[in-house]
């Protein structure tokens, strides 16, 4: 993996981890409220931040098989063997 993706993996992990982590810590809440406002605003970061990174890995992976399947050709203009 190249820095970019590696870049990607941790933000998506790190995204995921702050979506789950109030679940996880055991955040208090009132009982007759669902998700409050600490839970609610921290699932939804970590929900933005995982989908941004995962498109990035998406993006990035992309170009790359893209890139490994176009033929390469050299300063004289013969493909190159891989």
């Amino acid at each position: 993996m190249r820095g970019a993706s590696w870049i990607s993996l941790i933000a998506l992990l790190g995204g995921v981890w702050v979506a789950v982590s109030p679940f996880v810590l055991g955040f208090s809440h009132p009982v007759h409220q669902l998700w409050p406002a600490s839970i609610l605003g921290t699932v939804i970061l970590g929900g933005v931040v995982a989908v941004v990174a995962l498109a990035g890995l998406i993006g990035f992976w992309g170009l790359q098989l893209r890139d490994w399947e176009r033929p390469q050709r050299t300063a004289t203009g013969l493909r190159q063997a891989r």
